[in-house]
């Protein structure tokens, strides 16, 4: 199977600290990979392909989500779509990235919390979204 690893993306982070744009083709980023990802504090762009669009394979969970939202909070434009992302990971995202202009979370798990936190966000001016579930 193609697509970059964990231990491919710490090297990456490590060395290129500086980083304001990532994307990523990756069908094996987990949670330890997002640890590196979120030491980039001034990352603006994130975007992680998936190699394959089966979700049920991807390994990037709401613990991962939650690792980057804690991580970073200059983003403006991420694309998550076609992962296992929970409330819990998206929640704490969106809440730490008030100036996201663009979002693609597709296949993500949303609730009305969720939907919420998104309608919150002043800046967001594309959102590709599916999945949700009003409760």
């Amino acid at each position: 199977q193609c697509g970059i690893d964990d231990d491919i993306v710490t090297i990456i982070c490590q060395k290129l600290k500086e980083l304001k744009k990532l994307e990523l083709y990756s069908g094996k980023l987990t949670s330890q990979g997002c640890k590196s990802i979120a030491q980039l504090s001034g990352l603006t762009h994130l975007h992680i392909r998936k190699v394959f669009k089966d979700v049920a394979n991807n390994p990037l969970t709401d613990d991962g989500l939650e690792i980057l939202g804690k991580g970073l909070s200059q983003l403006t434009y991420i694309h998550i779509g076609f992962t296992q992302a929970g409330t819990k990971g998206l929640l704490t995202l969106l809440a730490n990235n008030p100036n996201l202009n663009e979002m693609d979370i597709r296949c993500a798990k949303l609730n009305t919390e969720v939907v919420q936190c998104i309608a919150g966000l002043k800046n967001l001016r594309k959102l590709y979204a599916s999945n949700f579930h009003l409760k």
